[in-house]
């Protein structure tokens, strides 16, 4: 936590800490300053420092199932047996994502105000009489 003005508390992620200074000039991000007096308003100025990669890979949905045999079944008062679980969005891989940024949000997502991709399990049996 960093104090703000009027004594404001302001979460600050690590990733934002690291922009450029006398101490740390190889950083990710320019000088955390805007004022004309200080930097010249270098940090109007277009740049590519905000860029991210946009490659992504993301495992979307996933079923694992079994059926059990007929031979199995013969007592059973049915003829079909299937148990599975299920799940959909379950990887993401993407360097947006230190960032908290969705690869998929689009272009209508500039300030990220989506709520998250949801990640959801699901367990069945289906049964054939």
């Amino acid at each position: 936590m960093l104090q703000g003005s009027s004594n404001q508390n302001l979460l600050v992620y690590a990733y934002q800490t690291d922009y450029w200074s006398l101490d740390n000039p190889g950083a990710r991000f320019p000088r955390a300053v805007s004022t004309p007096s200080v930097n010249g308003s270098n940090n109007f100025q277009v740049s590519d420092a905000w860029l991210i990669g946009s490659k992504y890979i993301r495992l979307k949905y996933a079923q694992l199932g079994y059926d059990f045999k007929q031979g199995l079944l013969k007592k059973a008062p049915f003829q079909q047996l299937r148990l599975f679980v299920s799940g959909t969005n379950l990887l993401t891989a993407a360097k947006s994502q230190d960032y908290f940024i969705d690869p998929e949000s689009g272009t209508n997502n500039l300030n990220n105000y989506e709520y998250p991709v949801q990640r959801t399990f699901a367990v069945g049996v289906t049964a054939g009489f």
